[in-house]
């Protein structure tokens, strides 16, 4: 497994195919704090936007995840296809409950 290369304190590193950078630990803009005021109502809206579908709205390949799924289980006989299957349906409800959250319509969702 490829280690991360720290990057250089006195500037930027340029990366090469594959590498990985970590950043330097004298670096001021890994924590910063937001303050909102307003009415309550607004605030609350906006509290919820920003916390947005607190998952990524991938596109997915639910043939490609199932086979996957499948892979390290199918020494273990047909049971394995079967939970497969539905672990990719509950991939699937999960990320069709993930969409509306991250304003993509559902109509854009992988085929279960």
């Amino acid at each position: 497994m490829r280690q991360p290369r720290p990057a250089a304190a006195t500037g930027p590193v340029e990366a090469r195919d594959g590498d990985i950078l970590a950043a330097s630990g004298d670096t001021d803009w890994l924590h910063h704090t937001l303050a909102v005021t307003g009415p309550a109502l607004r605030v609350d809206a906006f509290r919820k936007t920003a916390r947005g579908a607190a998952a990524i709205p991938w596109r997915l390949d639910l043939e490609a995840e199932e086979a996957r799924l499948l892979a390290p289980m199918i020494t273990e006989g047909p049971d394995a296809r079967v939970l497969a299957r539905l672990l990719r349906r509950a991939v699937a409800a999960h990320h069709d409950r993930v969409l509306p959250c991250a304003g993509i319509p559902l109509a854009a969702r992988a085929k279960p």
